[in-house]
């Protein structure tokens, strides 16, 4: 049993996936047949959110940074959001997606991360 004194509560899971691609379906790639997939979750409060990302954020720019991948102006990452005309697709009511993006873009501006907003992307 797990109690909300508990969070934030992080996970993190690698994956094989297997999979009987034909030629060049993933991208011109040959024959793919098994794919590594990593996947991390993150069970926090509202006043959690703000440290939670700026920290994925700090790690994930230290690994690229560590391989030189991460050159200003040739990256970008993707704030999924919500379809505001197709609320039931989600979980949750419109407002609570409307302050879960506003955080994150938030977050976005202050790290000054180069993001498009991708409306309808986000998963749940």
């Amino acid at each position: 049993m797990r109690s909300y004194r508990d969070l934030p509560l992080r996970f993190v899971e690698t994956t094989t996936v297997y999979r009987d691609e034909q030629t060049g379906e993933l991208q011109g790639l040959s024959r793919v047949r098994a794919i590594s997939q990593d996947d991390g979750h993150i069970f926090c409060t509202k006043e959690q959110i703000h440290t939670e990302i700026s920290n994925v954020i700090h790690v994930i720019q230290e690994f690229y940074s560590s391989l030189q991948m991460l050159t200003p102006g040739k990256y970008k990452v993707s704030l999924s959001v919500s379809d505001p005309k197709q609320p039931e697709k989600y979980l949750g009511g419109t407002e609570l997606w409307k302050e879960a993006a506003g955080s994150l873009e938030s977050i976005a501006r202050e790290k000054k991360l180069p993001y498009p907003r991708i409306e309808g992307e986000a998963a749940f």
